[in-house]
């Protein structure tokens, strides 16, 4: 008997555990996509996961990354892990950029197209814009940030950018 293939188009949450990242991903699932959520659980929860895998890890572990990209044939990045918080701005941007480097390498890698960088309502429009040019335009990928005060408002303008709708 032949296995059966699921058409889902898969969809990375980074950050999937979260306060922003669980939600979007349930209205990611309700759209008949299949988030497969990435997150070390730092600061998010594992039982949130529920609409879809959880890969726990670290976004910084490129091949780690890319080996999921590649298993679950994903072509767009979710990336709800900014962080917002810290008492040392240059280390929250740095922190920032790696994982958003290690982000666009992995997409490279996989040859996927896109990468969607949701904003923290604490972190500045300019700190994320920069993260976007230093990152993205580089690889010459799509990129854009969204933001919202709800998950479900985050996720209309997601919608608005992926090609299946």
């Amino acid at each position: 008997m032949a296995r059966q293939v699921n058409a889902m188009e898969s969809i990375l949450v980074v950050g999937g555990a979260g306060k922003t990242g669980h939600l979007l991903s349930q209205n990611l699932a309700s759209a008949g996509l299949q988030p497969v959520v990435f997150d070390d659980l730092s600061t998010g929860l594992g039982d949130r996961v529920t609409f879809g895998p959880l890969v726990k890890v670290d976004a910084r572990q490129t091949p780690r990354v890319i080996r999921t990209l590649k298993e679950h044939s994903i072509q767009t990045i979710v990336h709800c892990a900014l962080q917002s918080e810290s008492d040392d701005p240059l280390a929250l941007f740095e922190q920032n950029l790696t994982t958003t480097m290690s982000l666009l390498q992995a997409l490279q890698e996989a040859q996927g197209r896109r990468i969607i960088l949701v904003n923290p309502p604490a972190l500045t429009r300019e700190m994320l814009t920069r993260i976007l040019q230093d990152c993205a335009n580089a690889y010459g990928y799509e990129a854009f940030p969204v933001s919202g005060e709800t998950a479900d408002e985050v996720f209309q303008q997601i919608r608005s950018r992926l090609s299946k709708f």
